[in-house]
């Protein structure tokens, strides 16, 4: 499954995910998050990748992003469906990852660091570039996660319909799946109007605070 921010978590964690995933003999999902970038993340195996993109309001860079993951091969494009705005998450907020950072944060921050000197020695230093590497056109200034974090809120669009697949289509000449289904309904509207499949998530129950369960909904 598609993991934004994977490369925070580990050195270059897309690559090693998806060599995970290659050994396992299973399809590996980038992110349109990932710290890594696509051509980084196909070059690493030998399986065609899967895309995962977001509906952004400018569609004009997501063309360019399914121009790019067709370029390396990715066979699917796994459209998210269920994300039209970002959740509320308290704790992003109170770990100083999002909104506004007080000093006081930004000095709790920096104490909680000396306490993980194998993640700063191993990822922070040597994972970097630590950027969204499919976004960096869209912000070639920016040098942390953080510097695209107000570009990649305004860019979710809650305007999307049914009729976006049409325009899906006409940028992209692999299978669709559509990520984020959880009525019924949905699902059928989602194949009539040339879905090759769906994908039954809540976005692991981050986004709304009352979605029935995605195996519920199976």
């Amino acid at each position: 499954a598609p993991v934004g921010f994977g490369g925070m978590f580990a050195r270059r964690a897309e690559v090693q995910a998806a060599k995970a995933a290659e050994r396992a003999g299973i399809p590996f999902c980038e992110s349109t998050l990932s710290i890594c970038g696509l051509e980084e993340v196909a070059a690493s195996i030998k399986r065609p990748i899967w895309f995962q993109l977001y509906v952004m309001k400018d569609r004009s860079y997501a063309e360019d992003l399914m121009a790019r993951a067709q370029a390396v091969g990715c066979t699917t494009l796994v459209l998210t469906v269920d994300l039209a705005v970002v959740g509320q998450r308290y704790r992003d907020g109170r770990n100083g990852i999002s909104g506004k950072i007080s000093r006081a944060k930004r000095l709790r921050r920096g104490a909680d660091l000396f306490t993980h000197t194998k993640w700063v020695r191993d990822v922070a230093l040597g994972g970097r570039p630590l950027t969204f590497g499919n976004l960096e056109k869209a912000l070639p200034d920016a040098n942390v996660p953080g510097d695209f974090q107000a570009w990649v809120a305004g860019q979710f669009d809650p305007t999307v319909t049914w009729d976006d697949l049409a325009w899906l289509r006409e940028h992209w000449h692999g299978k669709i799946a559509l990520k984020g289904i959880l009525d019924p309904d949905d699902a059928r509207h989602a194949v009539d109007h040339g879905a090759d499949a769906v994908i039954v998530s809540n976005h692991g129950g981050r986004q709304l605070d009352d979605v029935p369960s995605s195996i519920r909904s199976l």
